[in-house]
């Protein structure tokens, strides 16, 4: 386990990172633990991901990039598990939502899915709409 120290809008932090499988972390604050899982987000529009060819980066270095993002604070970016329509968004601009609370409802392939918040926070930015198709990949909201 690592520890850093996290400064968010000036307030220092003392947190454990440790990673229990790729892109999946767990990270303590005090007596508070938490789960997340990082993506990297890839600024290529949904029209573009079909003929751009993308670098692949090596695992270590896929790692610090999303350390560095962790750090920063600018928050947790919940994306599409897999491609499918949106069919009820629950959780709106400015909503509290724990770790494990659903966000939105996704149906692939004819079934289901509750898309859940990968950590505590506020919904700062809500990027998809009802009706809306995903790809894999995809922003769904913003969470800080």
């Amino acid at each position: 386990m690592k520890k850093y120290r996290v400064y968010v809008d000036g307030i220092e932090y003392l947190v454990e990172v440790e990673e229990s499988e790729f892109g999946v972390y767990s990270i303590k604050l005090g007596e508070k633990e938490a789960k997340i899982r990082i993506e990297e987000i890839l600024d290529i529009k949904r029209e573009e991901r079909k003929d751009t060819k993308i670098e692949r980066k090596t695992k270590k270095e896929t790692r610090e990039i999303k350390k560095k993002t962790i750090i920063r604070g600018e928050g947790t970016t919940l994306t599409a598990p897999m491609p499918g329509k949106v069919i009820e968004v629950i959780a709106k601009d400015g909503s509290n939502v724990k770790l494990g609370d659903p966000v939105i409802i996704l149906e692939a392939m004819k079934m289901k899915n509750e898309i859940s918040a990968p950590t505590s926070g506020i919904i700062k930015e809500m990027r998809v709409k009802e009706g809306e198709n995903l790809e894999s990949g995809d922003i769904i909201a913003v969470i800080r």
